[in-house]
């Protein structure tokens, strides 16, 4: 159970894990991981937390690329599904060329592609695109 732990330059903490991790032979930066699990902590505290069936981990870069079966799960509710995923550990920006879906309390999105900047919460969908948000009914006020 290979355990990599540390933090971004600007001092947020991450932890990438595996089921088995090698090491590549012809560029030591390069991490070959089966079952990755990474949790990440955003500026604003909130946890992402990404998983795939393997992955690639640049430690030079602190890039992770997930690949097979990714999911994306936010602290907030929030779920993202695609086949390949690359995240910028240090920038906690995510992006891929692969088809994505996503689901969360506010509705659902499908798009043909997707960058996200998990800090700033702007997530660009590739089209063609579809969002779907759920009407909440109102409160009344006391």
């Amino acid at each position: 159970n290979p355990h990599f732990e540390s933090s971004t330059a600007d001092k947020q903490p991450y932890v990438i894990t595996a089921a088995r991790a090698v090491q590549d032979m012809r560029d030591s930066t390069i991490v070959l991981l089966e079952q990755p699990v990474a949790d990440v902590t955003l500026k604003n505290g909130m946890k992402m937390n990404a998983k795939a069936s393997n992955g690639i981990y640049r430690q030079d870069a602190r890039i992770l690329v997930l690949d097979g079966h990714v999911i994306i799960q936010h602290e907030s509710g929030y779920t993202i599904h695609s086949e390949r995923m690359n995240i910028s550990v240090d920038d906690r920006i995510s992006w891929t060329d692969t088809a994505v879906h996503g689901e969360g309390p506010a509705g659902t999105l499908d798009a043909r592609a997707m960058n996200a900047n998990n800090d700033t919460e702007v997530h660009i969908l590739t089209g063609p695109a579809k969002l779907v948000l759920i009407q909440t009914a109102k409160r009344p006020t006391p």
